[in-house]
């Protein structure tokens, strides 16, 4: 089979999956992160299909909907109860992964309020930071939408919110200059432990840059190619960033990977001072 011929039996399927949910009793919008199969990450990665409900349909009667859907190798409705990805089904579709979230409208909407007004800064769970919904919300091509429910989802977040702003630079720069662990591990030649470091630090250098530049940070997915189009960003930060990463591979040269960091989260902080933000409270 070819390729070509491949890619047409997999939208055929999904399209068969998106044709079926509007029916599914209470559903109102359907949006997907992504236009199925149109570029290589779409081809290998999974695929998010976001169902908005008055009320969530039954995983039974979800279940009983789609159960001969075009090329439906798997299935296994409710395999989410619910949490930050709602109440979801898994559906293996041509051997591609399917997931299917289902979401009520009214706690989208309670839930968009309090990140816009900054009250969900601070990362979930260990994991999650609520802040990316409102890029999947920028992002999310729409196939359903009874009553515009995405449109005004999409219109809510198209301004980034100056308090939201705030909260997250506040937050964020404090972290960023806890450098204790990370000196440490360079001290001790701990690889392990320098990454765990690392890995904090430049979570805490990531939420600055991006709420500094009034952009809602998704995920560490496409981390490099968002920040090329910054607008206040550290000189050649991208490359930086890699070669910090390749400077902490080696107990050798943990030391230079600290002091690399240091002089990046120098910069940005004077960048932070230079648009007039310094002010916040950062201590």
């Amino acid at each position: 089979m070819t390729r070509s011929v491949e890619r047409k039996l997999k939208v055929a399927a999904f399209q068969d999956l998106l044709g079926r949910i509007p029916g599914l009793p209470g559903v109102e919008s359907i949006g997907v992160s992504a236009s199925p199969f149109d570029d290589d990450e779409s081809e290998t990665g999974d695929l998010d299909v976001l169902v908005y409900c008055r009320s969530i349909p039954s995983a039974t009667t979800r279940a009983k909907c789609l159960s001969d859907l075009q090329r439906l190798e798997k299935t296994i409705p409710g395999v989410l109860t619910g949490g930050h990805w709602g109440e979801a089904d898994f559906l293996l579709i041509n051997s591609h992964e399917v997931w299917a979230m289902y979401f009520r409208t009214d706690d989208v909407l309670q839930e968009l309020e309090q990140i816009l007004s900054g009250n969900l800064v601070e990362r979930q769970d260990n994991y999650f930071y609520p802040t990316g919904r409102c890029e999947m919300f920028r992002n999310m091509l729409i196939v359903f939408d009874n009553d515009a429910f995405i449109r005004k989802l999409k219109e809510r977040v198209a301004v980034y919110p100056q308090i939201m702003r705030e909260r997250i630079l506040s937050l964020h720069m404090k972290q960023l200059w806890d450098l204790e662990d990370l000196k440490r591990g360079a001290e001790r030649g701990d690889e392990l432990f320098f990454h765990f470091a690392l890995d904090n630090a430049i979570d805490n250098f990531l939420q600055t840059l991006f709420a500094l530049n009034s952009e809602y940070f998704p995920s560490r997915k496409r981390s490099l190619q968002y920040m090329k189009d910054f607008a206040v960003v550290p000189p050649n930060c991208d490359r930086r960033l890699l070669q910090l990463i390749s400077l902490a591979s080696s107990r050798q040269t943990l030391d230079r990977a600290y002091l690399a960091f240091q002089e990046m989260a120098q910069e940005l902080s004077n960048l932070v001072a230079r648009e007039g933000l310094s002010g916040l409270n950062f201590q």
